[in-house]
């Protein structure tokens, strides 16, 4: 039995022939019937869709055909060019792979809108020695009467060689408020394990490495230049020259025009295996406030990932002006707070990863894996207040000693030299430390009180902290004394005044490598002149 109902292949197309035609004929078109060029009809090119050299449609097309000797051709693919006529810059192109008959197929979608396009269909060359030569076989003219924007991601060769596919995002053009996720796969034979992602806004470019795990990568990149088309390129390393190539391409648009921070990762990220969560590429570029939290993760599959205890933040005004912070590292988590201290303005912040201390150095090495910039509101110059690196000064602990140690005492002067007394007089000098070198990331005010011993950075970074504790502003004094040695201070602000003070050298003397307790008043806001016989300041640290 036969159900006379459905229609036949020849009244299904016959219909379709008339629709093309009546639609052209609306607006003005007069349907031409399409030919090969000289090229085409040497390779064998036949195109079964469109029938047409000039037409109009509602959307997208299918364009299908044969080429009669593709086996002459040294790449398996007929390259479909789709470009307005009104916008020839915006070119997108479309790599239609045929089989072993020769058979192609590709869905084409009209990316610029309601306009008139011209397809070139070109077909590769059949000549030794051009390989990936390309010839026009046939042209089309075609006026798209659809407004809507309809555009696929755009795959270059590389992109399809290597099997790159997205599930985010699922079209080439798509909306955002401030960043898009890009997810997807890629056959990674080359073993790279990064691809890297171009976001192009105008003239401005940004850049984002992106990890790739089991062939699998997922990221959320930030649209960071404002309102309006960014192009997204995704780059692929062959692994043949260290060199990225573009493998596929998309639009998004963003539809508002907050400024975002840009958050650059170096190799020392991803090979550290860090993961920033906070900030966030999301994160808006001002910031409002004196306070800022850094919170993040390690991979501890990373080799000496175990050994990472900290994690080193700076902070650079736009003055130039730098300071760093400690964040802890517990189970391969970090969190912690840092201080824009010097005011508002603008400042660059970068997240570091020591490097593995080496027993007897007298200094840490770090590598930077992150930076950011944010513009800096209602935040004031707190610079010789805030707590910072080793000045735990606003512990409970250090706090309620420095209110025990200046109860009563009115004067500044003379909380000031209660707290250098205490200093001086409780404080045993380290020997063994200065001489071993042994310093530790976590030498601060508070293990230096724990300890009751130290080196004069420690002598230091207590004092500062008892100071910053009842609000009086104080620094640390880095310099060498006449002898040549490195060696630490403080300075403290006195009723406005600034004054020096080396509770180091009032706390006692080394003979035959012991410490002595012997208190000396007099490197209490000694005579200038007198001080800079021994001591020579070179920087203050905040």
């Amino acid at each position: 039995m036969v159900d006379e109902s459905e229609e036949s292949s020849e009244q299904i197309e016959e219909r379709d022939v008339d629709e093309v035609q009546k639609l052209s004929e609306t607006h003005g078109i007069d349907v031409t019937s399409l030919s090969m060029t000289r090229f085409g009809d040497e390779v064998g090119l036949t195109i079964q869709s469109p029938l047409y050299a000039s037409f109009a449609t509602e959307g997208a097309l299918t364009i299908q055909g044969n080429i009669s000797r593709h086996v002459q051709f040294s790449e398996d693919y007929v390259w479909i060019q789709v470009t307005p006529v009104d916008n020839k810059d915006d070119v997108f192109n479309y790599y239609a792979t045929f089989d072993e008959n020769g058979n192609f197929e590709y869905d084409v979608q009209f990316h610029y809108g309601a306009a008139e396009y011209e397809l070139g269909i070109y077909a590769p060359s059949n000549q030794v020695g051009e390989e990936g030569q390309f010839y026009e076989g046939a042209t089309i003219t075609v006026l798209n009467v659809n407004n809507e924007r309809q555009r696929d991601i755009e795959y270059t060769p590389l992109g399809l060689e290597y099997d790159l596919t997205f599930e985010e995002p699922m079209n080439g053009f798509l909306e955002a408020d401030r960043s898009i996720a890009v997810q997807g796969t890629v056959n990674n034979e080359s073993n790279e394990e990064l691809l890297l992602i171009h976001v192009t806004y105008g003239q401005d470019q940004e850049e984002f490495l992106v990890p790739i795990n089991n062939e699998t990568f997922e990221e959320e990149i930030p649209l960071q230049f404002g309102e309006g088309e960014h192009k997204i390129t995704v780059l692929l390393d062959t692994g043949d020259d260290d060199l990225y190539y573009e493998a596929a391409s998309f639009i998004a648009n963003r539809t508002t025009d907050e400024p975002l921070i840009s958050i650059d990762h170096f190799d020392q990220y991803y090979e550290r295996g860090v993961t920033l969560e906070a900030p966030a590429v999301t994160d808006p570029l001002n910031h409002e406030g004196q306070e800022y939290e850094i919170q993040g993760t390690i991979d501890p599959a990373v080799s000496g990932s175990e050994d990472i205890s900290h994690m080193i933040v700076t902070t650079e005004h736009e003055t130039g002006i730098e300071a760093h912070y400690y964040v802890p590292v517990e189970d391969y988590q970090f969190k912690g707070t840092i201080y824009f201290r010097f005011g508002e303005g603008e400042y660059d912040v970068t997240v570091s990863v020591p490097d593995p201390y080496e027993e007897g150095e007298n200094y840490f090495v770090f590598y930077g894996t992150s930076i950011f910039t944010h513009d800096v509101q209602g935040a004031q110059d707190l610079r010789s207040l805030l707590p910072s690196v080793g000045i735990e000064s606003d512990h409970p602990t250090i706090i309620s000693l420095a209110n025990q140690l200046t109860d009563g005492i009115e004067n500044e002067r003379d909380r000031a030299k209660a707290i250098y007394d205490y200093v001086a007089t409780t404080i045993a000098y380290d020997v063994e430390k200065l001489e071993n070198n042994a310093f530790e990331m976590d030498d601060s005010a508070l293990k230096t009180l724990e300890t009751r011993q130290g080196v004069c950075q420690d002598y230091a970074f207590l004092t500062i902290a008892l100071l910053r504790a009842i609000d009086m502003e104080a620094n640390y004094v880095a310099g060498v004394t006449s002898t040549g040695e490195r060696h630490a201070w403080v300075d403290v602000s006195v009723d406005g005044e600034w004054l020096e003070m080396d509770p180091t050298w009032g706390a006692g003397f080394i003979q035959d490598d012991e410490f002595h307790f012997q208190y000396n008043p007099d490197y209490f806001d000694p005579d200038p002149a007198f001080l800079n016989e021994t001591h020579t300041r070179e920087e203050i640290i905040y």
